[in-house]
């Protein structure tokens, strides 16, 4: 499968997690199901949420975690001796995870993320109920971006105008961003439980393990069952945020020794 990234050379942390991001897309559609299911509807997502679910997850549960950086630091440091010369695997751990509101949805950590997520879809809400005209939303794109991250857009370039989605006419797709990193939490709660030694693996480099999971539990079910029954079959529950919630103090207080 082609997988479409995105390459910033002065953030080469924001290529390297887009890049992983849109890996776990592609991952999904090569085990969605083939054989007589192919080029049918049912050899295609169960929903976008679930399609998010994917990248969400192999972006910040496997990707942002500190088992993945003592085996994959090893490559950053023979890439940039000089900048990684007394980088260890917890100071870039937090670094990685640092927690700082930005302008920018693509770039956002995983506690602020879903607000820009919120932001967009209230926002959305107006348009679609004719409470407010396109010519508004500068405006109040900046004035929601204050309240809830407390950061102000520069430009409109990073602001109202930088997603790709309402130009194109994707209204409603910004929940399915929130909705899928809720559901990522779920699953690797669940590969947690069932398979604690899959950290070790993680450790290793090998990744076999965890997509062979993804794959027998998520990818080949394509939409023989909705995203819901998927999730309920797969984790033993349905969408539930407070999983998520669980994921994100467990992970940050710690790290933020609150």
């Amino acid at each position: 499968v082609r997988i479409t990234t995105s390459f910033k050379h002065e953030k080469p942390l924001f290529s390297f997690f887009s890049t992983v991001h849109e890996a776990g897309h592609a991952l999904y559609e090569l085990g969605l199901p083939k054989g007589k299911f192919r080029d049918t509807v049912i050899s295609e997502a169960a929903s976008l949420g679930l399609h998010e679910s994917q990248s969400r997850f192999w972006e910040n549960m496997i990707a942002r975690s500190k088992n993945f950086w003592s085996y994959f630091l090893r490559f950053f440091k023979n890439s940039f001796p000089a900048q990684f010369k007394n980088v260890n695997v917890e100071k870039w751990y937090k670094t990685v995870n640092q927690v700082q509101p930005s302008c920018v949805r693509v770039e956002a950590d995983e506690l602020t993320y879903c607000l820009h997520v919120i932001l967009r879809f209230e926002l959305e809400h107006l348009l679609i109920e004719d409470k407010i005209n396109v010519s508004d939303l500068p405006v109040l794109w900046d004035e929601k971006m204050q309240d809830m991250l407390d950061v102000k857009p520069r430009s409109n370039k990073e602001g109202v105008l930088q997603d790709m989605h309402w130009s194109n006419g994707s209204f409603g797709y910004f929940p399915t961003y929130a909705i899928g990193t809720v559901y990522a939490s779920q699953i690797y709660n669940k590969i947690k439980k069932e398979h604690p030694l899959r950290d070790e693996d993680v450790k290793k480099g090998e990744f076999n393990n965890i997509t062979r999971w993804l794959q027998e539990n998520i990818h080949r079910f394509g939409r023989l069952m909705t995203a819901e029954e998927i999730i309920k079959n797969a984790c033993g529950e349905g969408l539930n945020s407070k999983t998520f919630l669980n994921y994100l103090k467990n992970k940050y207080f710690s790290m933020y020794e609150v």
